[in-house]
């Protein structure tokens, strides 16, 4: 007899009604009260992550910055020495990277210049002169020096008596993850971790 098993006292049809019964019962899937659950596990995994992860990028983007300024520092004293003649890292004046007009403050959150300073006046006097430059830092660092610029001589030193300090530190700044770098008289660049406020 063709059709639908269900029609029909045949044991055609009592096996097919048995099978989608013993189907229903062995069904697996998720419930809503299972689903639940995971999400709460997911958002909390989220909760206690997210700002974890925060604190990891802010750290990075500190360390970042202070190596940006010794990298920069570091390539004027070996210029200096290298070309024996003096070589100055100076704030700049804006933050495009297209201006070579160099800060006459102590504001260097707009970036820095490295150039040849033959003369020593703290000037770019040739567009030669200019060895490298750097845009402002990522983010909104807060850079605080009392110096507008440092020079290093012929011999690696620096061409003023005492230690220049910057001290960096990121909007929104909490723990240890402010920077300080210090330039000594004989041009040594150190770096230690400050708190922030």
């Amino acid at each position: 007899m063709a059709g639908n098993p269900e029609e029909g006292d045949g044991v055609k049809g009592m096996n097919y009604k048995e099978d989608m019964k013993k189907k229903r019962q062995n069904q697996t899937g998720v419930t809503i009260v299972e689903l639940m659950v995971t999400l709460a596990v997911m958002v909390l995994l989220l909760a206690v992550g997210i700002p974890m992860f925060s604190s990891i990028t802010a750290n990075n983007r500190a360390a970042a910055q202070a190596n940006s300024l010794i990298t920069a520092m570091n390539l004027a004293r070996s210029e200096a020495v290298k070309r024996a003649t003096p070589v100055t890292i100076r704030s700049k004046s804006s933050s495009s990277m297209a201006d070579t007009g160099t800060g006459t403050s102590a504001n260097w959150a707009n970036g820095w210049i490295v150039f040849t300073d033959a003369n020593s006046d703290g000037a770019i006097n040739n567009a030669s002169d200019v060895i490298r430059i750097w845009g402002a830092p990522d983010g909104t660092p807060t850079i605080t020096t009392t110096v507008a610029f440092i020079r290093f001589t012929e011999g690696g030193s620096r061409d003023t008596a005492g230690s220049a300090t910057f001290t960096l530190k990121q909007a929104n700044c909490t723990g240890q993850l402010g920077r300080i770098v210090t330039v000594n008289t004989v041009g040594q660049i150190s770096v230690q971790k400050t708190s922030c406020p």
